[in-house]
């Protein structure tokens, strides 16, 4: 049995845990259960034991500190004796920290392991997104740039989300293709699509909704790198044309503040924030909405990696707006509006295109369904499972 760890640096797998990196992991290891595979995930430890539970997986947990500096300091200092005396002949890492820390300790192992490095983001590009930088990030920055491009030339192998991010990662640090795979992001194509009309009728009527508005929705983090400044004005500008739209917005983040406070400013009646919904009620929210917003803002980021919410609008069947962006317009192609990038108007424009056109939102909704079947948790542990096996193979010849 090929014996693999999964190190999830400051990652916490606990269910209650919103951090959408979580679900990257987790949800791909459901489908490991019934392998050859014996995992071994070493993350921090949590309260409770809740976890998930799967066959022919054990968990290996580590001191962890809640408070946001002290994460990554307890994570050196409480996983290091861990990834000492483990045993096993693959390290797969989430996060830049993580492989970092796996490298250190590996250099001083007399068995080595090979590194599997999975970059959720790239850490100096996102870096780039702080416009107003404080003292201690400006100082961390030239060592971010040259930690990123250490770890991706020194892992043994990378991977990626998108095909547009691998020749990216090839480009930028000179890292031979062969070495770089990509692994999709996916949905639960396991999970149905609900469709409560009483839980639907209450949530309407709990927001005052008028049975006769179209409802425009948007879930994920409420940040600059989301949009989120551009959808309030997109918002503005479409409200200057439409009074029967209803937005609802789901999520949590660093602007949340600043969007309740334009809602009670601008007094909108048709701007509804919701905050965070479970993953298991998300279904039913999306069933709620007419149409569904992608306002991610251009940057390095964005163009290279899709949102994992790209999926579960696509399984809704319900159509899509969004900026065009390089990593979206990979998976959908023509089959969504898209909309020239950081434009308001052009996106309230592609909202105002679909607001009336039934036929045409039906047509989307349905070629979105076909295109995520190539999409779900399973293909994408699939090929997780596929390249485990091909690097053990490497492993053992060396």
């Amino acid at each position: 049995m090929m014996k693999i760890a999964i190190f999830t640096g400051t990652i916490s797998l606990q269910k209650e845990n919103t951090d959408v990196r979580r679900l990257y992991i987790t949800e791909r290891l459901k489908y490991f259960s019934l392998s050859d595979i014996e995992l071994e995930i070493i993350t921090p430890q949590v309260n409770g034991y809740i976890l998930p539970q799967f066959k022919n997986i054990k968990y290996n947990m580590y001191k962890s500190k809640n408070k946001k500096h002290l994460r990554l300091i307890s994570a050196i200092v409480y996983s290091s004796s861990k990834l000492v005396k483990l045993d096993c002949k693959l390290m797969h890492c989430y996060t830049h920290q993580a492989a970092i820390i796996a490298w250190s300790i590996n250099y001083f192992r007399k068995q080595k392991y090979f590194i599997i490095f999975e970059p959720m983001g790239l850490a100096y590009e996102e870096s780039k997104l702080d416009k107003k930088l404080s003292l201690k990030v400006k100082i961390l920055r030239p060592f971010v740039k040259f930690e990123e491009k250490f770890i991706f030339r020194k892992s043994d192998s990378i991977v990626v989300y998108t095909n547009i991010l691998k020749n990216y990662v090839s480009q930028k640090f000179d890292v031979t293709a062969e070495k770089i795979h990509v692994i999709p992001h996916g949905v639960n194509s396991n999970t149905p699509n609900l469709t409560d009309k009483l839980e639907k009728s209450s949530i309407l009527n709990k927001l005052n909704i008028p049975e006769m508005n179209k409802i425009v929705l948007y879930a994920g983090s409420l940040s600059e790198l989301h949009g989120i400044s551009l959808l309030i004005e997109a918002i503005n500008c479409l409200n200057k044309k439409r009074q029967d739209v209803s937005f609802l917005i789901l999520g949590k983040g660093v602007l949340e503040n600043k969007l309740k406070y334009w809602i009670k400013e601008s007094k909108l009646t048709n701007a509804h924030l919701l905050g965070f919904i479970p993953s298991e009620k998300m279904g039913l929210y999306l069933s709620l909405a007419d149409i569904l917003l992608i306002p991610h803002a251009k940057c390095m980021q964005t163009e290279l990696d899709q949102p994992t919410k790209l999926f579960e609008y696509l399984a809704s069947g319900k159509p899509i707006v969004s900026f065009n962006l390089k990593a979206i317009s990979e998976v959908v192609g023509d089959n969504a509006i898209l909309v020239e990038p950081d434009n308001p108007q052009a996106f309230a424009d592609g909202i105002l295109t679909l607001l009336d056109n039934e036929s045409l939102c039906k047509n989307l909704g349905e070629k979105g369904k076909v295109i995520v079947k190539d999409y779900s948790w399973e293909i994408s542990a699939k090929k997780q499972y596929n390249l485990y096996k091909h690097l053990y193979k490497d492993y053992i010849k060396n």
